[in-house]
Formats: C-alpha cells, sequence, structure tokens
C-alpha cells in the first residue's frame, strides 16, 4: 500500500477553500486505497474555527491527522506593527518547513511513501536533502509560480522526472 504524507503550512480548519481541498484531497487519495497522513501546525484560532477538522469539513475518517504546535510568528509580528506580516510569514513558513523535515526524516529510506505539499517551503526544504530522500516529493501548484519560485519548481521537477 502506498503511503502518502500531505504536509501543508495551513491552518485547519479555514474558512478558506484550501483548507477545504486538502482535506477532500486526502479524503480522494484514502479512498483509492492509499495510507493517507496530513501533518500541519497547530495555531491558535477564533472559536468557531477551533474544532476537530473532520467534524468541520464534514468528511470520513479515513486518513490520519498530525499536527505539531508552531509558535504563530504571523500573528505576533502583525500585532507589532502591520507591515511586519511579511516577515512573520516568512519566519513561520521557515519554522513549519523545519519542524516538517524533522517529523518526516524516520520515512526518508522508505521508497514506497509519498512526501506531497502545496507548500513551496516544505517542498523545497525536502529538494534540498533529496539525495537523501528514497520517496517521490510531490508539489501541487494552483498558479503559475513567479520568478523565483518558478526555478525551484523546475528543480523539483528535474529532480523528481
Amino acid at each position: 500500500m502506498k503511503q502518502i504524507l500531505y504536509l501543508t503550512n495551513s491552518r485547519l480548519p479555514t474558512e478558506k477553500a484550501n483548507g477545504y481541498q486538502i482535506v477532500k484531497t486526502c479524503q480522494a487519495f484514502s479512498k483509492k486505497g492509499c495510507e493517507v497522513s496530513l501533518t500541519y501546525p497547530y495555531r491558535q484560532q477564533e472559536e468557531q474555527l477551533d474544532k476537530d477538522p473532520f467534524d468541520y469539513y464534514q468528511i470520513d475518517r479515513s486518513f490520519c491527522i498530525r499536527r505539531f504546535f508552531a509558535i504563530d510568528w504571523l500573528r505576533m509580528f502583525s500585532r507589532i506593527h502591520p507591515k511586519l506580516e511579511k516577515y512573520g510569514f516568512l519566519l513561520q513558513s521557515f519554522c513549519n518547513a523545519l519542524m516538517t523535515l524533522l517529523l518526516t526524516l524516520p520515512q526518508w529510506s522508505r521508497k514506497d511513501i509519498v512526501f506531497f505539499s502545496r507548500d513551496l517551503f516544505i517542498a523545497y526544504s525536502l529538494l534540498l536533502f533529496r539525495p537523501f530522500i528514497r520517496g517521490k516529493i510531490v508539489f501541487e501548484s494552483h498558479r503559475f509560480p513567479e520568478s523565483r519560485a518558478e526555478k525551484i519548481i523546475k528543480r523539483i521537477r528535474k529532480h523528481e522526472g
């Protein structure tokens, strides 16, 4: 059985469409017979969103959810000054990618695993350690990446074949 680790930096659940798309993708992979694990950072939420993603999105518990503690740098920096928000996002993305690398480290030697993400920081972080990762790295993009990001995508495609 193929195992898929879906790795995201998204806040879940979220009122945005990407959260629904993430859990529905995990559910679809699971229905096709894959063992799916969704890994995401836990951050403080408003009360109406501080729920179990399965209940919030009203989907079957057909895959595993693994969340880890993360400091909400975005919120912290934006409270200091709105112009600092982008730096908070960058720091948060970097920290999440680092934590994701550490959490997935035990699976790097497995050939039957797929590391799946829509997050550019995560995909690029995995790519940096590609010589040590035997499984596949899949990056899903819903828009054409811009300049620097485009180069990263080309590197991922080159290594994945």
